[in-house]
């Protein structure tokens, strides 16, 4: 989709974009946004699993330090967020679900 387009949506959740000059005339419905959980959190780990449709990320979370005296400056960070797993699935077959616990 290119040039100028007016969205509209409704009740149903679903979005229609039409373009400028064009209306009711060339219309194109957007799907709704995923009504599932694309991210889980392992507070207590402090991990996060990333869920996409074909592969799922597992992270551990860095750390900073407070700078006494910056209240709303930039933390340094302390230690970096690390990739602990990134598994694809197969011949674009897509993940339906996933948990992550603790």
């Amino acid at each position: 989709m290119t040039g100028e387009y007016v969205v509209s949506g409704g009740v149903d959740m679903t979005l229609v974009a039409m373009p400028v000059g064009k209306l009711g005339k060339q219309s194109r419905n957007i799907l709704p946004f995923p009504q599932r959980k694309l991210v889980h959190v392992a507070q207590t780990a402090r991990r996060l699993l990333f869920q996409y449709q074909t592969r799922l990320e597992l992270w551990q979370l860095g750390n900073t330090t407070a700078v006494p005296g910056v209240p709303d400056g930039r933390l340094p960070i302390t230690q970096q967020p690390v990739s602990l797993l990134d598994l694809k699935t197969k011949k674009e077959i897509k993940s339906l679900d996933s948990a992550i616990n603790t």
